[in-house]
């Protein structure tokens, strides 16, 4: 899309300016942590170009680090996905930072960070009912996927997170569905009843939560 695009663009860049360094002649503080610089390689990019490639590389860097933007962390893993997959997966001794910033994200509990400042929002300014988004979620669970097919060495950071997630949350059992159930299918008749239905909203989402994560990791 139209939208996508000039994200996709930006990541590609950002990915390239790590590996364009042979017969550099320029260093860049890039911010990852390993001292190098991003070196801009000569008769390629203009000096502005690739300072803004490594500035670029900084800021995925620190969308990570600091999880203060998650629509654009959405689709920065999309567009790693697509356009930086390739040099991630066979270079990564050039990403040390990038991965481990990767492999330590909870996209789950972000995605509940994020539906709680909508909750946030008093009623009458909310034109809808709060929906937990899980495309973080999914986006961030394709790209681990894709990487660990691209190169079976992250198959083992893959499976650490995994097994992290799963134990962070909590397993759906079968009194769940059936209270899921039950909750679903009931309606207030009276006033008695519709004393308690924002307890039963409460625990319909939770339960609600619980199914969406459980789905994704098992």
């Amino acid at each position: 899309t139209e939208e996508f695009s000039p994200v996709e663009k930006f990541v590609n860049e950002a990915i390239l300016s790590r590996h364009e360094h042979v017969n550099a002649n320029v260093n860049v503080n890039d911010g990852d942590g390993d001292g190098d610089g991003d070196k801009i390689p000569e008769n390629k990019k203009s000096n502005q170009e690739s300072v803004a490639a490594a500035a670029g590389y900084r800021a995925i860097l620190d969308l990570l680090r600091k999880l203060d933007d998650l629509p654009m962390l959405k689709k920065v893993f999309l567009a790693l996905r697509t356009s930086g997959l390739e040099k991630i997966s066979s270079e990564r001794s050039k990403h040390p930072r990038l991965i481990h910033y990767i492999f330590r994200l909870n996209p789950f509990e972000d995605s509940r960070q994020e539906r709680d400042v909508n909750e946030n929002i008093s009623s009458s300014q909310r034109i809808s009912p709060v929906v937990e988004d899980y495309t973080l979620a999914d986006s961030y669970l394709n790209f681990i996927v894709a990487l660990t097919s691209a190169n079976s060495v992250f198959l083992t950071p893959t499976l650490n997170t995994l097994w992290k997630l799963i134990t962070q949350n909590d397993p759906v059992t079968p009194d769940d569905l059936t209270r899921f159930k039950s909750t679903s299918a009931s309606t207030s008749t009276s006033q008695d009843e519709k004393s308690n239905e924002e307890e039963n909203n409460a625990e319909e989402i939770q339960l609600q939560r619980k199914l969406e994560i459980n789905s994704r990791l098992h």
